[in-house]
């Protein structure tokens, strides 16, 4: 069997470092999405906010990166497609710490829209300079790893967010009692209370054709 990613070799030092920075542009874009995701509990019981307000948040980022990447086009067009995603995956990432420091869910809403904008700015410029970079017979190789690179982080996302966990239970707290508090979490949430019993009525202990036996003896 062939290897699939034998073309890997062939391509110039240049070709693999253009690859691996639009890889991990997109990689990084999916840690920061599936993040929000998960802490957004968190960020709903600390800023005191609305659920449908913590979704409109999420919303707010997706349509920014459609935006984003419109925008950044135009920068491509002007400073280059290198200097393009460097810029973007500069005021994603800065972005992405600044919402760890929001106070308000106005200055959250301002800094995932601008997030949102280096967001698809990346999604543009990096698969554009990959596309223009590598040549046409095994082109759409590369593509494929940038894009499928978006199914590799959130597993990243996963462990932050459990690490994260552990400051509710100290700094000691090791992953047996993460995993432990995460899952009596889970059985406070989805439990209904002890299972009631059931009323069985006279119908219900004998069949419908023992009673009309029983009638006709």
């Amino acid at each position: 069997m062939a290897n699939p990613f034998a073309f890997i070799a062939e391509a110039t030092p240049a070709q693999r470092r253009t690859l691996l920075a639009a890889a991990l542009g997109w990689m990084l874009d999916a840690f920061d999405v599936m993040l929000y995701s998960l802490v957004v509990a968190y960020i709903i019981r600390d800023l005191h906010m609305s659920k449908q307000t913590a979704g409109l948040l999420n919303t707010l980022t997706l349509l920014a990166s459609g935006i984003g990447g419109v925008l950044f086009g135009f920068i491509a067009d002007r400073i280059g497609r290198t200097r393009a995603l460097m810029l973007s995956i500069l005021t994603y990432s800065v972005c992405s710490f600044a919402s760890g420091l929001a106070t308000s869910v106005v200055v959250l809403a301002c800094v995932r829209f601008l997030l949102g904008l280096g967001m698809g700015g990346e999604w543009n410029t990096g698969a554009t300079l990959v596309a223009e970079s590598w040549p046409t017979h095994f082109r759409a190789r590369p593509l494929a790893v940038v894009h499928s690179s978006w199914a590799d982080d959130p597993v990243g996302a996963v462990v932050t967010s459990v690490r994260s966990a552990c400051s509710d239970l100290g700094p000691t707290a090791g992953l047996v009692d993460t995993v432990a508090a995460a899952a009596q979490r889970t059985r406070k949430r989805t439990s209904f209370g002890p299972p009631r019993p059931c009323r069985r009525t006279r119908s219900s202990r004998f069949p419908a054709w023992s009673t009309a036996r029983l009638r006709a003896t």
